[in-house]
Formats: C-alpha cells, structure tokens, sequence
C-alpha cells in the first residue's frame, strides 16, 4: 500500500511539472502556424507570412565614443495591433509578450530600412542608436529562450520603410529602445 501511495505522489508530480513545462501562446494571425516544438529547449518555429507594422531600431558597435564600427543589433518593435496578430508565449516556461523582433542579419535590417548608401554611413556614424518606422513581413519565424527571457527573432524577414503616419496610429505611448539580448 505504501509503494503504491508514493507511485501515486510521484505521478501526480510528475504530472503537475510536466503541465508547468507547457506553453500557451496568445491569439495570433491565422497567417501563420505552429510547425514545432521543442519542450526541451521551449523553443516554437513558426511558418507562413505576416505583414506587421512598427519601428525598426538599430543600435551600432561604437568603436569609440563618437564613432560606430557596424551594427550589433536591428529589433523591430511591433505597434499595438500588429503585436496583438503575433505569437506571445502567455504561459509555460518564460512567457513573455512580443516586446521587439530580433532581425537578424542586423546588417541586412538596417540596409532594407535606410539604403545601402545610407547604411553604410550610419554604420560608421557619431550615433548609436537610430530608429525608423518600417512596415516587416516575417516568415518562418522561432521563438525561444535566451538570457532567461522569452526571445523572438526572424533570420528571414523583409524590411521596408512604412508611412509614418500608418505606423504613429498603432503606437500606444512612447516607444522605448528595447536593451539586452
């Protein structure tokens, strides 16, 4: 009786860590489906295409104080009605809102968004940070865990420059530079 009573503990445990380790996404764009899951690594990829609205900020690699030698990171934080039509992690392990995209190659961002002439003169410029509204058609796209947060990045987007007035419509306050990783 007593071996049964712990199989019974231990299963229920199990059971209740194993609900713990699930993940539930938010309501997103029917444009794009789940492919897979790692419960692992808590890592989803998602497939098909959505044309979301927002801005697009870069921040460079400051060789010294006032000059930048290329850049580091290129996040695309999303307005409020295209964040609400994008996969957000809202319970499981790390849930976490779609706070920005991390676009990578950042490189390839920033020349989508400003022209590769203007590009390469801001890579080298006296700032760095720079922001621009953009419109983002993200394809194939994962969310995972990096630095003990939710992470979501695209390796596949299309960037381009948006009207600012559509973008300003969608923002909801002040839009923040997103730090870290």
């Amino acid at each position: 009786m007593r071996r049964l009573a712990l199989f019974i503990a231990v299963l229920v445990t199990m059971t209740a860590l194993a609900q713990d380790q699930s993940v539930v996404f938010s309501k997103f764009s029917k444009a794009l489906k789940l492919t897979s899951f790692d419960q692992k690594a808590s890592t989803a990829q998602f497939s098909g295409n959505i044309t979301v609205t927002g801005t697009l900020f870069i921040e460079f690699d400051m060789a010294a104080p006032e000059r930048a030698d290329g850049v580091n990171f290129a996040k695309f934080v999303p307005d409020a009605p295209s964040a609400s039509r994008l996969p957000a992690v809202l319970a499981g392990f790390y849930p976490g809102a779609v706070r920005y995209v991390s676009l990578e190659p950042a490189q390839a961002a920033l020349e989508a968004g400003f022209g590769k002439e203007e590009a390469m003169r801001l890579a080298h410029g006296r700032e760095p940070f720079l922001s621009k509204a953009v419109r983002v058609i993200l394809h194939n796209d994962p969310a995972s865990v990096e630095c003990d947060s939710r992470d979501y990045v695209s390796s596949e987007a299309t960037v381009e420059p948006a009207d600012v007035e559509q973008v300003a419509m969608g923002v909801t306050g002040q839009v923040e530079v997103p730090h870290g990783c």
